[in-house]
């Protein structure tokens, strides 16, 4: 799959395209959930349900997703 955009046009010129009916495809069918957020630096791609357009949520989840990335966990015995 081709994510690139040569021109820089598409989302805000970042020169990446997402599909985000690929990326969303079959979300809506997960039982019990209260809705999906899609996010790339910050900013919502796709949103649904109780999380539709919820920003604040999005940017929380990156800062959490962040802080983890920046974690050392010590290894267990292997």
């Amino acid at each position: 799959m081709d994510w690139g955009d040569p021109e820089g046009s598409l989302w805000g010129g970042s020169g990446r395209y997402w599909d985000t009916a690929a990326l969303t495809q079959g979300l809506e069918r997960v039982p019990a959930q209260a809705g999906y957020l899609v996010i790339s630096d910050g900013a919502v791609l796709a949103s649904s349900g109780d999380l539709e357009n919820d920003e604040h949520t999005a940017t929380v989840l990156q800062g959490l997703v962040a802080t983890a990335l920046g974690l050392r966990l010590p290894r267990g015995h292997e």
